[in-house]
């Protein structure tokens, strides 16, 4: 019995030490590859969040090809832009000058002129005489109302009612202006105690000229003025006048600074001060801005168009192999394929302008490439031959103006292009749109992915503690068995002696 007991307790020992070595090594008590098994169960658990990330990195690929569709819409938008500017297709440009600045429009006949300003024209200004206050009424007393009269020119007259608190200079001043009588007032301080009223004519020329009356007559007394007059209250300080000057020897008078088809049909002049001596005005055709601004926006839709076919790409694969990996990340996106057929469908579609109606009739035809990085065609494209677009905007750049920017707001291929393509990059547009959505996806699927993982986890440590538990067991099943088969060992060797 003393034997027994020792090995009983020799067993115990045995089975607590591999109890203690499951704490670190699973299976070590058993015998059993329950680490292995553990970790293959594992393997099983984690596809669950394979699948997850798997869905993660396709809707974070195409967040990403909506910011590439987005970069080339604006790239594009930017380039079309640029046809939508009025001065592009005045083919006529002017030299630079002192005298006078010129501009010219696609009308305006080329050559060399000789501009001679001897004046500018002028816009009349009188004033009263000096008063020692600005706010002292100057109106007969006796008066409660009184009308002032303001006439420029053969316009018709504009009769204004001053009260009595409207007859200090500033009263009147205030008075004249708010009647939109053609006519600025202004208060000059010419002294200390000095100011004076001063009226000017909104208009330059000799036809200009200031008629100022009022029924108050201590008042006409200080603002009365009459060209014909001999005596007047308000003096003259500078003359109305006209713009006098000569352009190859001829001699040209108008009423405004601004000289319009001068020289020749085409080009405005816009005087700027007299001259002793004459300038030149130089006006030559042009073309390169235009004819540059074109082939830069050709380029950049047919960037746009290989955007859109390297986003959208697709290799075919035989049924049951996995799908390319050169795929694009917006292989049948309903956004991409709304935003390129609309796209496509306005170029290649007719504009309301009278000369020209379609590209090609600019020298621009519709035909094919290939997407160097891809290797596909790319149907849509734009080709250019030079010789005609040149002539085109040679013969009739204004022309080629309306076909792209129409009246700026409805028509016009480029108005109606940059207003589309508005509509799909700007805050809650298209694409917008689109990202919101699918950061909404990846959102749901980063929770999915944190609630299926806390799941696994939980999985795997309920595992653990039964393999555990087996291991445990299994190990002290062994040591019992170790222990009955010694004993009857041992009860065999006594039974023998």
């Amino acid at each position: 019995m003393a034997t027994t007991s020792s090995t009983t307790s020799s067993t115990s020992s045995s089975t607590t030490s591999s109890s203690s070595g499951l704490v670190t090594s699973l299976g070590v008590g058993s015998g059993l590859d329950l680490s292995g098994i553990l970790d293959s169960l594992e393997e099983v658990e984690n596809q669950k969040l394979t699948a997850i990330t798997t869905k993660q990195t396709s809707y974070e690929s195409k967040l990403t090809a909506y910011g590439t569709l987005q970069s080339a819409l604006e790239t594009f938008s930017t380039a079309t832009e640029k046809l939508s500017d009025s001065s592009l297709y005045a083919t006529k440009q002017t030299s630079t000058n002192t005298s006078f600045s010129s501009t010219a429009t696609s009308s305006a006949t080329s050559g060399t002129y000789t501009v001679k300003v001897s004046q500018l024209a002028t816009a009349q200004t009188l004033a009263t005489s000096s008063q020692s206050s600005k706010t002292t009424q100057l109106g007969d007393s006796s008066l409660t109302t009184r009308n002032l009269t303001l006439q420029v020119g053969s316009n018709s007259a504009v009769n204004i009612s001053l009260t009595n608190d409207q007859t200090s200079l500033s009263g009147i001043a205030s008075a004249i202006n708010s009647a939109k009588a053609g006519v600025t007032a202004s208060i000059v301080q010419s002294g200390d105690s000095s100011y004076q009223l001063t009226l000017t004519s909104d208009s330059t020329g000799e036809t200009s000229t200031m008629s100022v009356s009022s029924d108050d007559s201590t008042l006409n007394s200080i603002l009365g003025y009459d060209s014909s007059a001999s005596s007047n209250g308000m003096t003259e300080q500078v003359a109305a006048q006209n713009a006098k000057l000569t352009v190859n020897g001829i001699a040209i008078e108008r009423s405004s600074n601004t000289v319009t088809d001068v020289p020749t049909e085409g080009v405005t002049l816009t005087l700027n001060a007299a001259s002793s001596a004459s300038e030149n005005l130089v006006v030559t055709k042009s073309v390169t801005d235009a004819a540059s601004a074109i082939t830069d926006w050709v380029s950049a839709y047919n960037t746009l168009l290989t955007s859109f076919s390297s986003l959208s790409a697709y290799t075919s694969v035989s049924a049951g192999e996995s799908q390319s990996t050169s795929n694009g990340a917006l292989v049948g996106d309903s956004t991409l394929s709304s935003v390129k057929n609309q796209i496509k469908s306005m170029i290649s579609s007719a504009q309301s302008s009278d000369t020209f109606k379609v590209l090609s009739q600019m020298g621009i035809s519709l035909g094919t490439s290939t997407d160097s990085t891809t290797g596909n065609v790319v149907r849509g494209t734009l080709t250019i031959d030079n010789t005609t677009l040149v002539n085109a905007l040679t013969d009739n750049g204004s022309a080629v103006g309306e076909f792209f920017m129409g009246d700026g707001k409805t028509t016009g291929l480029a108005t109606q292009l940059v207003s589309t393509v508005s509509s799909y990059t700007e805050s809650n547009g298209l694409i917008d749109n689109a990202e919101s959505g699918i950061t909404s996806i990846i959102d749901k699927l980063k929770t999915q992915y944190s609630q299926v993982q806390s799941s696994i986890e939980n999985t795997m440590s309920r595992y653990r503690t039964q393999f555990t538990k087996l291991d445990v067991l299994v190990s002290e099943l062994n040591s019992t068995g170790d222990y009955l088969t010694s004993a009857f060992e041992q009860l065999s060797s006594s039974s023998s002696s």
